[in-house]
């Protein structure tokens, strides 16, 4: 549409990457890949919430991107999947089993981690190198404690 917003059926894949006019999407349900890598003015998505992984550099170089809700179902944050974001904020379902490479690599802005789980199973999360690297939260804020990520 001319305000630069899609909402649309769509097939099971989902990719609008380097797509510079877009500003917003609501991404439907029963869409299980999406890739909006290099949407520089993306700033507000909506996943469905019956995803289940965020996949490899999904949002990769999205840096108007400040603010997004995984889904509770989502289990894996793939290798690069929001790397030199805007985000500000992230919650991070209780689910998630896997936090891939440089995951949140280069979001420089993001100064808020939560994990909706224990500290328990944060720390039985499987995480690629450098998941955090550059990020200036120094911990991780669980429903039964915190986590320094320093």
């Amino acid at each position: 549409s001319k305000y630069g917003y899609w909402e649309g059926d769509f097939s099971k894949d989902f990719s609008f990457s380097y797509c510079s006019s877009l500003v917003s999407a609501i991404v439907p349900t029963g869409v299980r890949t999406v890739s909006f890598q290099g949407c520089e003015n993306l700033v507000s998505v909506v996943l469905p919430s019956d995803m289940t992984k965020i996949e490899s550099s999904a949002f990769w170089d999205c840096r108007s991107l400040t603010s997004i809700e995984i889904p509770d179902n989502v289990t894996i944050i793939d290798d690069g999947a929001f790397y030199g974001t805007a985000i500000e904020h992230i919650t991070i379902p209780a689910n998630v089993t896997y936090i891939g490479y440089t995951s949140f690599f280069y979001c420089t802005d993001l100064r808020s981690i939560n994990f909706d789980g224990t500290v328990a199973q944060w720390n039985a999360i499987e995480f690629g190198e450098d998941w955090n690297k550059d990020v200036p939260a120094k911990e991780v804020i669980c429903s039964d404690g915190t986590v320094s990520l320093t």
